[in-house]
């Protein structure tokens, strides 16, 4: 009987832990992919259809997977915003994932259009193109970092 009840026990458990993570679609479920990313938990993904959203984005030190959908790149486009286009900077590490991005229009003092700050995110298939830093125009890397970056093009940035 007490071997039963400890079976219950671990099974119930197991349950609990093994919860499935959410798929959060950008524009179907949220207008932007920052609004998105601020309701996320550890282990969603953040599935974003094809357009240009005119927004800066931080990870907020989320293990997401923040992808785009389709054959055309959605666009992150930080003009006008006065800032980096695409923060890591709050101990993201290998499960923080950006993939399949266009990173336009950032402006910043480490990485104008990608900004790593002692965290270890991947970037993986993604253009990052026309922005402005004193540092790293397109992407900088600062503090201790295992960033992977993967089949990612660098092209126009300016530092």
């Amino acid at each position: 009987m007490r071997t039963l009840r400890v079976l219950a026990a671990l099974l119930a458990a197991a349950i609990v832990s093994t919860t499935a993570a959410d798929v959060l679609h950008v524009p179907g479920d949220f207008p932007s992919i920052q609004g998105a990313i601020d309701m996320a938990s550890p282990g969603d993904e953040i599935a974003v259809a094809p357009g240009t959203y005119n927004e800066r984005i931080d990870f907020l030190g989320l293990s997401i997977h923040v992808y785009g959908l389709g054959p055309d790149r959605p666009v992150i486009d930080a003009a006008g915003l006065g800032g980096v286009a695409v923060t890591f900077a709050n101990g993201e590490g290998p499960s923080s994932i950006l993939q399949g991005f266009r990173v336009i229009n950032g402006v910043g003092g480490d990485g104008g259009g990608i900004c790593v700050n002692g965290t270890s995110p991947k970037i993986i298939d993604c253009e990052v193109f026309f922005n402005v830093a004193q540092n790293g125009g397109g992407m900088c890397i600062t503090g201790p970092s295992t960033a992977q970056i993967i089949d990612t093009v660098f092209m126009g940035n300016v530092a």
